[in-house]
Parts: C-alpha cells; sequence; structure tokens
C-alpha cells in the first residue's frame, strides 16, 4: 500500500464510522511494516478503535462486535446482561450472524 491507497482507505474507514459502523481489519502484516505505519498515519488505527480492531480472522471480529454491542447495552440500560445475550423480559439483544439482528 502507498500513501495515495492509505488516503482512500482513509476516506473509505471515514466514511463507515461516520455512518456509525465498526470496522475491523483481518490479517494485517505485522506493526512493523509500512503498511501498519501508513495506517497510523493516516489516522485510520485511532479512528476504527485502536489496535484492537485488528485482529486475526473474520470471527475474532464477529466476536468482539457481539462484546462491544453487550457492553454498550449494559453501559446504556445500567445492567448486566444473561450470559446468552438475553434479558428476560425483552429477548435476544445482540445481532447474530446471518440473522439480521435485532
Amino acid at each position: 500500500m502507498d500513501p495515495a491507497a492509505a488516503q482512500v482507505l482513509q476516506e473509505i474507514v471515514s466514511g463507515y464510522r461516520d455512518s456509525g459502523v465498526r470496522v475491523f481489519f483481518c490479517r494485517l502484516p505485522s506493526r512493523k511494516t509500512e503498511v501498519w505505519r501508513l495506517m497510523e498515519v493516516t489516522g485510520i488505527v485511532d479512528m476504527i478503535g485502536g489496535p484492537s480492531h485488528f485482529v486475526r480472522s473474520v470471527q475474532e471480529a464477529l466476536d468482539l462486535t457481539e462484546l462491544e454491542d453487550r457492553m454498550e447495552w449494559e453501559s446504556a440500560n445500567g445492567e448486566v446482561m444473561g450470559g446468552d445475550g438475553t434479558d428476560e423480559e425483552n429477548g435476544p439483544l445482540l445481532r447474530r450472524r446471518g440473522t439480521g439482528g435485532v
């Protein structure tokens, strides 16, 4: 990736973040590479939520999304969600893969 491509990627990521979409990157090369440096310099790393949003697999990204959903729900409601992602009164709370979510 060259600086021009990094700038285009930054604009794409910015558009997603402005729309409220979480962004994760999977299987990115080592933090010692030029690709990582460009992502830091352009602000992409901070824009998407820091290094924790660079993961090894799509499954890890999905798991982190569910965890963040759970944390946001608990913060907004002042309650701890059940271990299965439900609350007895309202039913499912987390978006499930392939179901379109709630």
